[in-house]
């Protein structure tokens, strides 16, 4: 099992994010009634605060997006010789819910150079071409809430050379 070392980092500025967003948001009609400027500049008063929070919280929720915060191999039931581990990847949402991603074929899993993200899904995967039937699809990745509903699947399809291209049905983190 790994754990992400700035998980409780990130997790923390979250909750400050959302916090500072709610307060913002609760003291906005505050500011605009006890403000003794004219009604426009209250009015940029209150949306530059409101504006400024958002943009930081949105912000906090695309970079932390792709950061996983436990990776843990998961082994079939049916213990077979050539069966390979699930891989499961947890990620937390805006609100610190937590979101799933089952990676079925590790060979899958490629580097990537996206921000707070060592790993992702690849697009192209290439195989020896005796290994794969051509047009064949196979579901390589799910995702899942947190109550469990699938949210997305990672899908590769199959070439004649070998060659899977995969695609997204859904919404998946990669």
């Amino acid at each position: 099992i790994y754990h992400g070392p700035l998980t409780k980092v990130i997790r923390r500025a979250k909750i400050f994010s959302l916090s500072s967003l709610a307060l913002t948001t609760l003291a906005s009609p505050v500011m605009f009634v006890l403000a003794d400027i004219s009604v426009l500049g209250r009015l940029s008063l209150v949306g530059t605060c409101f504006a400024a929070s958002a943009l930081s919280t949105a912000m906090i929720a695309v970079f932390a997006r792709p950061y996983v915060t436990t990776f843990r191999k998961l082994y079939p039931r049916e213990e077979k010789a050539s069966t390979s581990p699930i891989i499961e990847l947890t990620n937390n949402n805006l609100f610190l819910q937590p979101t799933t991603t089952r990676v079925y074929d590790h060979q899958f899993i490629v580097q990537s150079a996206r921000s707070l993200c060592t790993w992702e899904l690849a697009k192209n995967v290439q195989v020896p071409k005796d290994t794969v039937t051509p047009g064949q699809e196979e579901t390589v990745a799910e995702t899942f809430d947190p109550s469990g509903v699938l949210l997305g699947r990672w899908i590769v399809r199959w070439d004649e050379d070998g060659q899977g291209e995969c695609y997204e049905v859904g919404r998946v983190h990669r």
